[in-house]
């Protein structure tokens, strides 16, 4: 982390979930027994404060820059990818849900700032549009950290107009327990199936809302550590929380072999710019990220 982007908050978070990792690792054999994160961990992470990383300061939220939120998500990956995927996951969507209507964010947010949301973006809902929002159904994989959350992002099209996610309460949802892998057993990344339910039009997130700058919540929310509104999409926040715990696992996997690891390795390890302007993000993201040597 930069100058610029650094806060006595956000650094004494980061060294508190690296002071966390020998738990993490012992609590791994835990995670692949489950199928899930263990919920001391989402309980540590949460008094920490970590699912409030990218959440509004109006809804009890840090509002970090990206770079200090994906920085604690690789050091959480270093000592449990899976808890690392799974909670990152579920900490980024605050970001998405920050853009949407601010019903919404009363719908989750309004009883308990601690409220979390897994999702699943493929556009496997059915959608009937009708008076005040849509008729609801479909059944998606790999929600991961669902067993965590009581609200889910699901993706579905709506007939003549195009892509939209849909937030649901667990009410209206089922996990089924689907997870079986040979990998990342401990994400919990079940199915959710929902049955013909409604969902209000201001429980929707239009695609193109986010592309073309005109969320409902950008003039609700300012992201004050960035200096701008939540303006810009919110998708390469949700492809790069991937990105980082990848790097970071195979860092710690180089770190528990012994192997010493070659600078041109080190120089893979993505970071944000240090000007964390929408366009510069964009312009990032399609560069794959400046790559910076780690001390």
């Amino acid at each position: 982390m930069n100058a610029s982007t650094t806060s006595p908050q956000a650094e004494q978070m980061l060294k508190d979930i690296i002071a966390m990792q020998p738990r993490l690792r012992e609590r791994a054999v835990q995670a692949r027994a489950e199928r899930k994160v263990p919920q001391a961990t989402v309980d540590e992470l949460q008094d920490l404060g970590f699912f409030l990383s990218l959440q509004p300061a109006r809804y009890g939220g840090l509002e970090l820059t990206p770079q200090q939120f994906f920085s604690m998500q690789m050091a959480i990956a270093e000592g449990c990818m899976s808890s690392a995927w799974a909670c990152g996951i579920v900490a980024v969507h605050s970001f998405q849900l920050a853009l949407m209507d601010d019903r919404a964010q009363q719908d989750v947010w309004g009883k308990s700032i601690h409220t979390r949301v897994s999702s699943s973006y493929a556009p496997m809902g059915k959608v009937e549009v009708v008076e005040g929002g849509f008729r609801f159904s479909g059944c998606w994989s790999w929600s991961s950290g669902s067993d965590h959350c009581t609200w889910a992002l699901l993706g579905g099209i709506i007939p003549g107009e195009g892509y939209r996610t849909f937030l649901v309460p667990a009410k209206d949802y089922q996990i089924i327990d689907t997870w079986q892998s040979m990998g990342l057993q401990g994400t919990g990344s079940n199915d959710i199936v929902v049955e013909d339910v409604f969902v209000p039009d201001y429980r929707t997130h239009k695609q193109m809302d986010g592309f073309l700058v005109q969320n409902p919540g950008r003039e609700l929310n300012c992201f004050r550590s960035l200096g701008h509104r939540f303006l810009f999409a919110p998708y390469p926040h949700l492809q790069l929380v991937h990105a980082g715990k990848r790097f970071d696992c195979f860092r710690r996997a180089h770190s528990v072999s012994k192997v010493p690891m070659s600078p041109s390795l080190l120089a893979t390890r993505l970071r944000w710019s240090e000007s964390p302007s929408p366009v510069t993000v964009s312009t990032k993201w399609k560069r794959c990220y400046s790559a910076t040597l780690i001390a």
